[in-house]
């Protein structure tokens, strides 16, 4: 069973989200911040990240970039409300596997995470 760590500075959405994921037999757990989610990944046991990208503070595409730089290589989903064709390519170089746009497709989110799981 895949541990997926939802980070979304919109803490009712990641919370949703993880609740949904949950139901299809993920393990879930949730940030609410780019730094929340370095500090949580780096404590270990989280298999894939579902990040978005666009959060006060630190965006999830910096907080993959740290995390690369230490060395961790966790398979990783971007969200946003904002995928324009320039933030999903830097998504892409950043090692994010797919960007989704919001609201978030469910069952493609699941599929994805299962793909990854796989």
């Amino acid at each position: 069973m895949s541990v997926v760590l939802i980070v979304d500075d919109n803490t009712p959405l990641a919370e949703d989200l993880a609740e949904i994921l949950a139901d299809a037999g993920h393990r879930t757990e949730t940030a609410c911040s780019g730094e929340d989610a370095i500090r949580r990944v780096l404590r270990g046991g989280i298999d894939i990240l579902v990040l978005d990208l666009r959060m006060p503070g630190m965006g999830g595409i910096e907080a993959l970039r740290r995390l690369r730089q230490t060395g961790v290589s966790v398979p990783a989903i971007a969200m946003t409300a904002f995928a324009d064709e320039a933030t999903k390519v830097h998504g892409i170089e950043a090692g994010i596997r797919a960007v989704l746009d919001k609201p978030v497709d469910y069952a493609r989110l699941e599929t994805l995470i299962n793909q990854i799981a796989a």
